[in-house]
Order: C-alpha cells, then sequence, then structure tokens
C-alpha cells in the first residue's frame, strides 16, 4: 500500500483516527511479542533462550516502529523502508534460535513469521512484498521438514494467520488513509470557497472603482492642460475630481462591508456554504427582518466572525435570527 503525502500536522478529526488506528495496531504488537515469547523451545538452553527472547523483544519493537510509520504520512519513504528490512532481519535472525532442540516442540518460529508477513504486505509493494511472503512460506517449508513436522500444515496456518493479520491491518489503515483524504479534500474544498470570495471581492472592487478612477485621470490630465489657459475651469475639474475621488472612497467601504450586494440573508447562506465546505454540519433558522444598513452590515460581521470560529472548534452550527433565542454552535 502506498502511503498518501502529507504534512507532520494533521487536522484534529485526522489526529484521533490516526491515535485509534494505532491502539488498533497495537495490539497485534503485543500479540507478536507474547505468542513467540510463549512458544519459545522449553527444551533449548538457558543462554540460547535468552537470545531468542531478546531477539523477539527487538523484534516487537521494530514491528510497532513498522506498523506506526503505516499511518505517518510524514515519515519518509525511506525510512519505513529501513525499518521493514530492520524486521525482516531480525526475523531471520531469530529463526533458526527459536527452533525445538527435538522432534514435537512448538513453532515459534512459524508465529513469528506469521507477523512478518503482515507487516511486509502493508508497507511494501506487492512484487516486494510477495518476493518476502515466497521466502518466508519457503523457510517455513524447511522448517517443518527439517523437524518432521507437516509441512503442508504449517504452510497453510502460515497463509492463512499471516493473510488474516495482513487484512485486519491493511483495513485499519486503509480505513485511517481514506478519512485522511477525504479531510483533506474539505480542506481544499473550504480554502476553493476562500479564493471564490476574494475573487468575487476582487471583481465587486474592479467594477467599483475601475470606472472612477478613469475618470479621475482624465480629469486630472484635463485640468493639467488647463492650468495656463483657463484658471476657473481648473478650479471646477478640480472641485470634480474631488467628488469623485470621495464617491470612490465610499463605494470602497460599501464593498469592503457588502451593504451594497450583501445582505444578512446572503451573509448566512455563504455562512452555510463555507461550514459545509469545511466538514461542518450546518443548520440555519432565519426570518427576514427590515434591517437598517448598519445593522445589516452589524449582523453581517457577527456571522462572519461566528464563522470563524466555528471552523476552528465546531462541527455542528445553528445560527438563529427572529424572535427565537439564538442556539449556541455545538462542536
Amino acid at each position: 500500500m502506498q502511503t498518501v503525502a502529507a504534512t507532520a500536522g494533521l487536522p484534529p478529526r485526522s489526529d484521533r483516527a490516526r491515535l485509534a488506528t494505532m491502539f488498533h495496531l497495537a495490539s497485534n504488537v503485543i500479540v507478536s511479542f507474547i505468542v513467540p515469547l510463549a512458544a519459545l523451545p522449553s527444551t533449548a538452553s538457558t543462554g540460547r533462550t535468552w537470545v531468542a527472547a531478546g531477539l523477539v523483544a527487538v523484534y516487537a519493537v521494530l514491528h510497532g516502529l513498522v506498523l506506526r510509520g503505516a499511518v505517518s504520512p510524514w515519515m519518509a519513504t525511506r525510512t519505513r523502508d529501513l525499518l521493514m528490512w530492520a524486521l525482516v532481519a531480525v526475523t531471520a535472525l531469530a529463526w533458526p534460535l527459536m527452533m525445538p532442540i527435538d522432534d514435537g516442540g512448538p513453532l515459534a518460529w512459524a508465529w513469528l513469521t506469521v507477523f512478518t508477513i503482515g507487516a511486509v504486505v502493508l508497507v511494501w509493494r506487492p512484487v516486494a512484498a510477495g518476493c518476502v511472503v515466497v521466502t518466508i512460506v519457503a523457510a517455513d517449508v524447511l522448517g517443518a521438514v527439517a523437524y518432521d513436522e507437516p509441512w503442508p500444515g504449517v504452510v497453510l496456518v502460515s497463509l492463512l494467520v499471516g493473510g488474516a493479520v495482513a487484512a485486519a491491518e491493511w483495513l485499519a489503515v486503509w480505513m485511517f488513509r481514506v478519512l485522511l483524504a477525504a479531510e483533506a479534500g474539505r480542506e481544499a474544498e473550504a480554502r476553493l470557497a476562500v479564493a471564490e470570495e476574494r475573487l468575487r471581492f476582487a471583481r465587486d472592487l474592479h467594477d467599483v472603482i475601475g470606472h472612477r478612477l478613469t475618470v479621475i485621470a482624465l480629469k486630472a490630465e484635463l485640468a493639467g492642460s488647463l492650468a495656463d489657459v483657463d484658471p476657473r475651469r481648473v478650479v471646477a475639474e478640480t472641485e470634480a475630481i474631488r467628488t469623485l475621488a470621495g464617491t470612490a472612497l465610499r463605494e470602497v467601504r460599501e464593498t469592503v462591508h457588502d451593504v451594497h450586494t450583501t445582505d444578512v440573508d446572503e451573509q448566512l447562506r455563504a455562512a452555510e456554504l463555507v461550514l459545509t465546505s469545511a466538514g461542518v454540519r450546518c443548520t440555519i433558522h432565519y426570518e427576514e427582518l427590515d434591517l437598517s444598513p448598519v445593522t445589516a452590515r452589524f449582523l453581517g460581521s457577527v456571522v462572519r466572525e461566528g464563522v470563524t470560529k466555528s471552523c476552528d472548534t465546531a462541527t455542528r452550527v445553528r445560527a438563529t435570527s427572529g424572535s427565537r433565542p439564538p442556539a449556541t454552535a455545538a462542536g
């Protein structure tokens, strides 16, 4: 499975999903330590047993790091590969030490390879993972033949249990990555909504002051050419420029506050769009009211500020206007 590229800073919901996935994977790490350790051959020497137990502990740590890397999109691919190679190497080192001294011993070495199969299928590409799985199966066959174990049964158990472990781990990581991709899509949609709003504002600003500035520039040029010819005309043109500049300034202020194009109803609809794009459930109850421009501008500012706060913390917003008391946003 390929890892989706991302930054280390995850959104809160994605971070919670990552922690939940890691707790799920941690159970496999614990089992990968306890089961092989409990199955160590009792007929082995004490020194050999301690070395094998130490390798099992190292294996469990590496196994945990490998699974952690699977839900850490910011981890470099090279780092994940090195951890996986280290896990395979420890498996190879521990494998002969976990063999029983005489016939009939427990198959501790087979259990160790089961969890390696699950990890390698999760991290590496299918071709590389397939090569490692084939090598592990071949080693299981050799071990079974060497100790007169029924090798078809050993291989079947390794593949079935290893496949089940791999499927459980893959499904958990896949669900996390789907959630991560969905969260990234919502963030991109929210950024697009903001960009579209900025573009709309830029168009409105251009429409409002573009014509005014053109006329002001022409009148300023005319006043300059008439300075020595008709001073009275210059005074009139200067007064016209002042009037045009004042009008343009007033229209710019109106554009900034959306007084001339956007009322409270439109502000609430825009808020619903932005909140929904950000993944926030939004319910709006609104009654038409006859508001003065000043009141409408004030309420528009309240809505915009509420949207900003809601995007930071809320997952459900209810905005109410009219005789009913407003409900608070819940998240």
